[in-house]
């Protein structure tokens, strides 16, 4: 029998409640990010700091042609360094979408996980995800360069008609956000159908659109009750930011000078836990009615496979 939304969602309850280990990773994750970030900010300043110092009598006989160099040389080294910590922030995305992945698909499929899934998912699915993420990025991208060809190509044939520039653009925004969500929306699974299924990244975009195409309302369901719950939460903590704001005014008048900034400090805190619960949450859906589709699906050829062998 096939479960609609509503009937799953106990199901994705018990799967969610039993399986808060999938808050442990990011937990390490936000600490080597932490790392890392910290890390760069030191060395970027301090190599400009040594590469300003080195610039003997810089300060006390100032130099046109020495700033040029030295703002060349800082561009430069600038642009190369963000590149190689844009680089370093994707792998470590990447190898934590492998392992947090497999930890989703494990609670969904056997109704249980480990940090063992974890490290299992790391060394079986990394260069699948990156792969995957990196192919998917070229997808959405496609749109996005034949906006720019289309629009360079209006300001070729239109020069300096910066009205018709401007109604070309303004045309092509909407068509342009309508087919980003249509294909975000039928890749979204290709996750799901790569760790579940353990199949490769083609095949698993394959499988992602094939899913949505059979179950577009569902998916398109889970997706408006995560929006109305974030939307609901981001809206009770902006009232409490404002409460509190009025009642830091009072506490300020008091005396009381870091009261406002370590009030609002919790309420921010509190307000990205509940956010990140209520995403995991909705993660755990989506994996929970991949499963269940797919359990469905073989049913389904097992019951033809049956009904051919006695014909």
């Amino acid at each position: 029998m096939r479960k609609n939304i509503e009937q799953m969602i106990p199901e994705v309850w018990k799967v969610f409640r039993s399986n808060l280990v999938v808050f442990v990773p990011p937990v390490f994750v936000f600490v080597v990010y932490s790392i890392v970030t910290v890390s760069f900010i030191v060395m970027f300043f301090l190599s400009i700091s040594l590469k300003i110092s080195g610039l003997t009598g810089f300060f006390t006989d100032f130099r046109v042609e020495e700033l040029k160099s030295l703002l060349t040389q800082v561009t430069a080294y600038s642009i190369v360094m963000l590149i190689i910590f844009g680089i370093l922030m994707l792998i470590i995305s990447v190898i934590h979408a492998a392992g947090w992945g497999n930890m989703f698909a494990c609670a969904a499929v056997n109704g249980t996980t480990n940090l063992g899934d974890y490290f299992d998912g790391i060394t079986r699915f990394t260069v699948r995800i990156g792969a995957g993420t990196i192919l998917k990025m070229c997808v959405q991208v496609i749109p996005l360069l034949l906006a720019a060809v289309l629009i360079a190509a209006v300001m070729i044939a239109f020069p300096r008609q910066w009205i018709t520039f401007s109604a070309a653009a303004i045309f092509l925004v909407p068509p342009l956000i309508l087919l980003e969500l249509v294909l975000g929306l039928f890749l979204w699974m290709w996750r799901q159908a790569c760790f579940i299924e353990d199949i490769g990244v083609v095949a698993a975009f394959s499988r992602s659109m094939e899913f949505v195409k059979n179950n577009l309302i569902q998916v398109i369901l889970v997706f408006v009750m995560w929006i109305v719950c974030s939307v609901f939460i981001s809206g009770v903590f902006m009232f409490l930011s404002l409460l509190f704001h009025t009642l830091s005014q009072s506490l300020m008048k008091d005396g009381m000078f870091l009261m406002p900034f370590f009030i609002s400090l919790n309420i921010n805190l509190l307000s990205w836990a509940v956010g990140t619960i209520v995403m995991v949450f909705f993660l755990f859906f989506f994996y929970v009615l991949y499963k269940e589709r797919l359990e469905e699906e073989k049913q389904s050829v097992t019951v033809q496979s049956d009904h051919i062998s006695l014909a």
